[in-house]
């Protein structure tokens, strides 16, 4: 049985005060991929952790393949916590058709995913994420980090599992990627920066203080303060499971909740939000160069709330 994993330094060095773009592992590849976009605007849906329950799987998905059939979407994106509770168990495991691969093929357009912590059974199980990220041709692209050309809409993945858990990321080439694109900038991670849910801010998880540098999130806050916050438009997140519009500090990057692919729990939280619901549903953004629109829809098809939100012009 593989062992436990320890906290790596870049985590220790994050949970010092050193600044994360300072620490010199060796950092991972970020993947490359691009999509035509079928018009002048972007149109895609984001929705994480879909792998908790089928039930509720079912209902967003349904909604989805509904809402993209109407709007045109050139795309979708899994926020992690594909698989739960411990992720996939090998490369045939029968979960990845059933939560991963099935739900998702009748959209009809690319799906791209990132790595949350149940993916890789909480953390002590790394290696199981592999199971994800070499799917066949066809079923989702699912990466720790990746970066998506979509004309004038740039998306990137980061890596928010391996940053919790002390592991490299990439995390110089993920603000590079934002800092040279032109147009929108979407990152994308697993683990939210604010959330008003049950786990609360990065670097305060489930009310932990920042000397538990593992658990209360401290590397993920470090990984985003550095290289998402100030320099992308907007930072899409999971892990709680509700749909928020978070309201506080990320140097001007909106961030936004999406974590009730397939359940919903209680938002009570303290943190500030312009609008919190323990819903299941989904995201859809509609986007151009100098904007987007967002939607959070619940799995009924009901627009929640929606906001405009203008592109940043310059680089961060």
């Amino acid at each position: 049985m593989p062992r436990a994993r320890s906290v790596g330094t870049c985590a220790l060095a994050a949970a010092l005060g050193a600044g994360a773009l300072s620490c010199r592992a060796e950092e991972p590849p970020l993947a490359r991929f691009s999509v035509a976009p079928r018009a002048e605007r972007v149109r895609f849906v984001a929705i994480g952790d879909t792998g908790k329950s089928e039930v509720g799987l079912s209902k967003t998905a349904e909604r989805m393949r509904a809402h993209c059939a109407l709007a045109g979407c050139d795309f979708a994106v899994l926020l992690g916590d594909l698989i739960y509770p411990r992720g996939a168990l090998g490369d045939d495991d029968p979960a990845i058709e059933r939560l991963v691969v099935r739900p998702f093929a009748t959209l009809g357009v690319p799906v791209f995913g990132v790595i949350g912590n149940h993916d890789e059974g909480g953390g002590f199980y790394p290696e199981r994420a592999s199971h994800l990220t070499r799917l066949p041709e066809g079923a989702p692209r699912v990466r720790r980090s990746f970066s998506l050309d979509a004309g004038p809409v740039t998306v990137v993945g980061v890596d928010t599992a391996g940053a919790m858990f002390g592991r490299p990321v990439a995390r110089r080439a993920v603000a590079r990627a934002l800092d040279e694109a032109a147009g929108f900038r979407v990152a994308v991670g697993h683990h939210p920066r604010r959330s008003r849910g049950r786990h609360g801010d990065a670097g305060a998880y489930d009310g932990l203080p920042s000397f538990f540098p593992v658990a209360s999130g401290h590397g993920v806050r470090s990984l985003l303060d550095d290289a998402v916050c100030g320099r992308a438009d907007l930072y899409l997140s999971g892990h709680d499971h509700s749909l928020q519009w978070l309201a506080g500090p990320c140097r001007g990057t909106a961030l936004v909740v999406s974590g009730a692919g397939s359940e919903a729990t209680a938002v009570a939280g303290e943190t500030r939000a312009h609008f919190a619901a323990s819903e299941l549903g989904f995201v859809a953004v509609d986007a151009g160069a100098s904007g987007a629109r967002i939607d959070l829809i619940r799995h009924d098809g009901e627009i929640l709330y929606s906001r405009v939100l203008p592109a940043r012009s310059s680089p961060r």
